[in-house]
């Protein structure tokens, strides 16, 4: 750990009348895994692949300059359908988010370390008991963090969030890179614009809509904004 994280440790277990090797696996006892809203989520993930394979068709025939109206109108319908399940899997997320914030008494304390992979610093010996090291192994396979890295976010007082992607083995971006290229390419194409400009422009409002809430979408952004983390 850095000195600045030994001394928050030391402070923080003197104040709960603890040795820091109790103060330590008190938190790896007590403190909460953080999920996803993973079934919001997978059910997104799966929808933006079939959408990203039906807007491809629509690219496709475009390009092959058999592109109509009405596919630009149905290639619209689509986004907005990927948007508002993006939407309403953001706002579950956030609900667990304030709930873990509420549970846990999280808060954020200024000079808090923004980074915690610092190889420099103290070292600290953490005796467990088998029970206690079963739980180490479950959070590591859970959030595919080093053990050092659990400790490390156990004294700072951040979450461990569960690996949504380890977990259940599925790119989020797949779907979404598929459907913002075909987008791109259906913007650039004279037919498209020449028929139907306005569901054209509908496209692209919508796709970078739908790119700016999928790089949030599988964070924690209140506490990100917290730690320094991501912008407000």
């Amino acid at each position: 750990m850095t000195e600045k994280q030994y001394v928050w440790l030391k402070e923080k277990s003197r104040r709960a009348g603890m040795t820091m090797n109790k103060y330590l696996v008190n938190r790896l006892v007590t403190w909460k895994p953080l999920f996803l809203p993973e079934k919001e989520l997978l059910e997104w993930v799966v929808f933006t692949d079939e959408v990203g394979k039906k807007i491809n068709n629509v690219a496709h025939s475009f390009n092959a300059k058999d592109g109509c109206a009405e596919q630009l109108q149905y290639a619209v319908k689509q986004l907005i359908q990927v948007w508002e399940k993006a939407v309403s899997a953001n706002r579950i997320k956030e609900k667990i988010e304030h709930n873990w914030i509420r549970e846990t008494g999280w808060e954020y304390e200024p000079g808090r370390r923004k980074r915690l992979d610092s190889p420099d610093g103290k070292y600290l010996m953490v005796r467990l008991n088998d029970e206690q090291y079963t739980l180490l192994r479950e959070h590591m396979e859970l959030t595919s963090f080093r053990q050092t890295l659990i400790f490390r976010k156990l004294i700072d007082g951040v979450p461990l969030e569960a690996n949504f992607f380890r977990r259940h083995k599925r790119d989020h971006y797949t779907g979404v890179n598929m459907i913002n290229s075909n987008i791109r390419q259906i913007a650039r194409n004279p037919k498209a614009l020449r028929i139907d400009e306005g569901s054209v422009k509908q496209l692209e409002f919508l796709i970078n809509k739908i790119m700016d809430i999928t790089n949030g979408l599988f964070r924690f952004n209140v506490i990100d904004r917290a730690l320094g983390l991501r912008k407000s």
